[in-house]
């Protein structure tokens, strides 16, 4: 994870994060291997589950949380860094989309 401040005017500060691909990619192949045991799905046995189908089941949501997962730690290495006081709640910009969370998700499956 690559942190960069973009701006500093008065309070408000500006940060650009570049997440690789292939964290993200890593941490949605973590989490899939641990719904393999969780989930429960007709015609399988527990803990049997083929990785593609929860994939296919779940990818997004999984992704989703992934991301969520992402942003929270980048939010807390930048302010433990920093040492910020927040006056208020980050807002967040996603640059790359929707485009990119599916290119990684089909990168794997």
């Amino acid at each position: 994870m690559q942190v960069t401040e973009t701006s500093a005017q008065g309070l408000k500060r500006e940060y650009k994060v570049v997440m690789p691909a292939a964290d993200l990619a890593a941490k949605l192949e973590s989490q899939l291997e641990d719904m393999k045991g969780k989930v429960k799905i007709n015609g399988f046995r527990p803990g049997k589950v083929p990785t593609a189908h929860i994939r296919r089941l779940y990818g997004k949501s999984i992704m989703g949380d992934v991301v969520q997962e992402a942003v929270n730690e980048a939010n807390r290495k930048i302010v433990e860094d920093n040492q910020l006081r927040l006056a208020g709640e980050p807002r967040l910009d996603i640059v790359g989309g929707q485009e990119e969370m599916e290119k990684v998700l089909e990168a794997k499956g």
